[in-house]
């Protein structure tokens, strides 16, 4: 008798944490009852970051500009595709307090000023490699990529054009010498 009691204590403290009425827990054995999974469904997002951020090669002066080839690999880490999106690069002297400025960067085939994608399929990466066209004479300076960039837009929401699980891991930082 006392075996009974404390097993259905057991299986009433049980129903509970899983979140099953008394009624449900007492019911007698071999009837069939309906018990909710405690396994919660996945969570659907989007969320690009960029995992590579490098130059690929020595700045050049041309035209009286200074350019400097560069290579940004955006991935999906989520597990939903993203709609449209774009890359752009900024740059931050240390006499500028901050502020970045935006610079063109060139991707064969795409917008002079910002490489756009139309689409990422989750878990998927894209690379952009191009020239970053810099004015001359600006020295030491802190070069920002940022994935899903707004710079340039007007009137867009604060995450910009895909809401993502981590707004965070859209940029990096490279620090360079430039002529």
């Amino acid at each position: 008798m006392a075996n009974r009691i404390v097993g259905n204590l057991v299986a009433i403290v049980l129903a509970v944490s899983l979140g099953i009425s008394s009624m449900q827990a007492q019911l007698p054995q071999g009837t069939p009852r309906q018990i909710p999974s405690p396994v919660k469904p996945l969570l659907e997002f989007r969320d690009v970051g960029i995992t590579l951020f490098e130059t690929t090669g020595p700045p050049a002066i041309v035209n009286g500009a200074v350019e400097l080839p560069i290579r940004v690999v955006v991935k999906n880490i989520g597990n939903l595709a993203t709609g449209k999106f774009k890359v752009s690069l900024e740059y931050s002297r240390p006499a500028d307090g901050g502020v970045y400025t935006g610079i063109p960067f060139s991707v064969l085939g795409l917008d002079p000023w910002f490489p756009v994608t139309d689409r990422l399929a989750a878990g998927n990466s894209i690379s952009f490699e191009g020239t970053a066209t810099f004015p001359p004479g600006l020295g030491g300076v802190r070069i920002r990529a940022v994935a899903d960039s707004c710079y340039g837009d007007l009137g867009m929401p604060i995450y910009c054009r895909l809401q993502e699980l981590n707004e965070r891991d859209n940029t990096r930082m490279i620090w360079r010498v430039l002529p």
